[in-house]
Formats: structure tokens, C-alpha cells, sequence
């Protein structure tokens, strides 16, 4: 019997037989058993806690009638942790064009190019900073669960049958609730709840579910050693391609970028080294 089965088990004699003299497993002993499954399941501890740096791209359709985003847009993160974190985006024909965000979480520097504006530098408000990380910390909790930067805390689960559900928490969401097959131990869905402050930084964070959201997985690739979902869903479907541990130069992050080509990052590939090994050797 798996944990999880035995888990999904003594919930149901914890809530509905509470007389049965059989041992019970406490909630939050359940709660972590459920998450440790679902680590196990996406490729344990050690892998992905090894991750440090990481590619999604994707196309995704959505239902967007605005004039400046298009109804399907291209879509890539290039994260290296802890250095920095880059957005792309396709928004054509939409009036945004394309759009290339990079960020370094160690200079607090912004650099952007947007809607075919040229590149500008900027000193960055903290709300931008935690802005930034915050979608850097949503597409760790999405795709990979935890990893170098980002190990979540385990805060409860629930039992609905053959289903359980884990709620962990990080330093910028509230809760990340999963849903769990029971069979896979891997998640099918995660809604966010982020902590919002003011956008300067100075109100303390708060729970925010009124801006929460769900994503959806479906099926599953595996990708050096990491079970990643095949598609998601947020406004629409999005099949999105991954690249693990990519060998990326921290420099990229230490200035604009040159140009918004789709895969501008890869100039930034470093050969003779994996993507594992520290910066600098």
C-alpha cells in the first residue's frame, strides 16, 4: 500500500470511525506523507533540489479580445537561480509586439524592452522585485514542486474519497494547494494564493485569494529525470517544451538583452560545463 493510499485510509477512520481501535494517523503527519509521495513521484528530493536553472517555452491560447495581446501568444522563462529570472513574450499582432523582460535579483536591476519600445535600464521599485519573483516562484511551484531556491512548507491536506489535496506555503504565496492523483502520487491541478503588499513595498503582506488562480495539468513528460506535465491550462492549453539545468552565463542577467529573437538566451549557453556545476568554475 502506498503512503498516500494509507493516508487517504486512516482519514477516513480519523473522520468516520472514531471508535475503531486501529491507529490514526494525525492530519499533519497525513498532510506530509501526501507531499513526500508527490516529490517521489516527480523525481525525489535530491533531483529536484539540484535544480538551478531551467527553460519553459510555449505557445498558449487564451480568450484575450484586447487590442494589445493576441489570442495566442508565444511565451518563454529562462530562470538561473539565484541570479536572475527572463521573460519573453510574442504578443503580435497585438499593439504590445514583442516583449523581453530580464531581472537580477542580485543588483535589483530591471532591463526591458516592450511593445517595440527601445531598451531601457531602470533602478527597480521593490514591488517590481517582488513582482518578478513572484512569477519566478510561480513556475517553480507549476512545474517543478520545489528546487535550489524554493522548498515549500507543508501547512495541511484534505480527503475527499480516493482524492487528497496538499496545501504548502513559500515566502510569497499564502497557499499552493495541489490536487493529487491517487494512483500517480503527481498533481493534476495547483490554485496560488499569493501574500500582496503595496507596490512600494511598505504595506505587510496579506493572503489574497480574491487574485488567486489554477492551473491545470494534463498528462506527463519526463525530462532529465523530472516528471514535468505535459500540457497546462491557466486561460487556455499551453504544451510547453522545458530545458533542465541549462549551462546559462549569469552574465545575461547583468544588462539588456540584444535583441527580442525567440531564443535570444541561448548566446548565453556555456559549453564544457553542466548545468549543475557553480557559476565561475
Amino acid at each position: 500500500m502506498s503512503r498516500l493510499s494509507a493516508a487517504l485510509t486512516c482519514s477516513s477512520v480519523w473522520f468516520g470511525a472514531l471508535t475503531v481501535a486501529v491507529p490514526q494517523t494525525p492530519p499533519a503527519s497525513a498532510a506530509q506523507q501526501v507531499w513526500e509521495d508527490m516529490i517521489a513521484a516527480k523525481g525525489g528530493h535530491a533531483r529536484l533540489r539540484a535544480v538551478r536553472s531551467f527553460v519553459v517555452a510555449y505557445r498558449k491560447s487564451g480568450s484575450s479580445t484586447r487590442p494589445d495581446v493576441a489570442p495566442t501568444f508565444g511565451f518563454q522563462q529562462i530562470a538561473l537561480l539565484p541570479y536572475g529570472f527572463w521573460v519573453w513574450a510574442d504578443f503580435r499582432p497585438g499593439s504590445f509586439g514583442v516583449t523581453s523582460d530580464v531581472f537580477n535579483f542580485e543588483s535589483h536591476r530591471n532591463w526591458y524592452l516592450w511593445g517595440g519600445r527601445d531598451l531601457v535600464a531602470q533602478s527597480t521599485p521593490s514591488g517590481m522585485e517582488y513582482h518578478f519573483r513572484g512569477e519566478l516562484e510561480t513556475a517553480e511551484l507549476v512545474y517543478f514542486l520545489e528546487t535550489s531556491m524554493m522548498q515549500p512548507t507543508v501547512i495541511g491536506s484534505e480527503f475527499h474519497g480516493r482524492t487528497a489535496t496538499v496545501d504548502v506555503q513559500t515566502e510569497l504565496f499564502a497557499s499552493a494547494k495541489y490536487t493529487v492523483d491517487s494512483k500517480t502520487h503527481l498533481p493534476t491541478a495547483v490554485t496560488l494564493i499569493p501574500f500582496l503588499r503595496g507596490f512600494d513595498g511598505t504595506e505587510p503582506p496579506r493572503p489574497a485569494p480574491e487574485v488567486a488562480t489554477t492551473y491545470k495539468f494534463d498528462g506527463v513528460v519526463t525530462v532529465d529525470g523530472i516528471q514535468l506535465p505535459k500540457r497546462v491550462h491557466l486561460s487556455g492549453w499551453g504544451e510547453p517544451v522545458y530545458v533542465v539545468d541549462p549551462d546559462l552565463d549569469p552574465r545575461m542577467f547583468e544588462g539588456p538583452p540584444q535583441t527580442t529573437d525567440q531564443d535570444e538566451w541561448r548566446k548565453w549557453l556555456r559549453s564544457g560545463r553542466t548545468g549543475g556545476e557553480p557559476p565561475g568554475k
